[in-house]
């Protein structure tokens, strides 16, 4: 029988692993396609400083599903500092998917979209709880001003890459790493 969709395409859609909303979650995002209409909505569970579980649901086509499964495989188990701000995430689907036509990658975008803001909700849980006196400065990590002031004044900690190692702040999403910088060299 043969397949409107590529065979990787084909099978991850009908076999999507991470398909389906988890009984528990951390947090939710959601990427919409106006083009089409598709949206895939991401849930993330966490484990202290990884994404345990990823799990998908999606309105689309075969190809938005593979793309969200293909997504959603590669962050589950990852720690939050390994995923580089999700840089090769989106080399990472083409490679698995194989040639996607140009008319298809807003599929692949709407998964990575949706995945941004299962992060940026999880960020601003952090920030919503941060019971601290000092200023949060990494959202990913809840690592607060004082305690990258500790690790400078200590001599551990004189560059942006020395205060990623010791804490990780820095290393989840990135946008904090202009703020660390400040406050090493300060």
């Amino acid at each position: 029988m043969e397949s409107y969709y590529p065979e990787e395409v084909s099978r991850r859609s009908r076999f999507a692993r991470q398909a389906g909303v988890p009984l528990s979650f951390d947090s939710k995002g959601t990427g919409v396609s106006l083009e089409c209409g598709v949206s895939v909505r991401m849930f993330l569970s966490f484990s202290d400083v990884e994404i345990s579980e990823a799990r998908f649901v999606s309105n689309g086509c075969g190809w938005a599903v593979a793309a969200a499964d293909v997504i959603a495989e590669c962050v589950s188990g990852a720690a939050l500092k390994d995923l580089h701000a999700l840089e090769g995430l989106e080399r990472r689907v083409l490679s698995e998917l194989g040639e996607v036509p140009a008319g298809r990658r807003q599929c692949i975008r709407i998964g990575l979209e949706a995945l941004r803001k299962a992060l940026a909700d999880r960020r601003a849980s952090i920030a919503e709880e941060w019971s601290g006196e000092k200023a949060l400065i990494c959202t990913c990590f809840g690592i607060s001003e004082e305690t990258i002031e500790d690790l400078s004044a200590a001599g551990t900690a004189a560059t942006v890459e020395d205060v990623g190692r010791l804490c990780g702040a820095g290393t989840g999403c990135g946008s904090c790493q202009m703020l660390i910088r400040e406050i090493v060299e300060s």
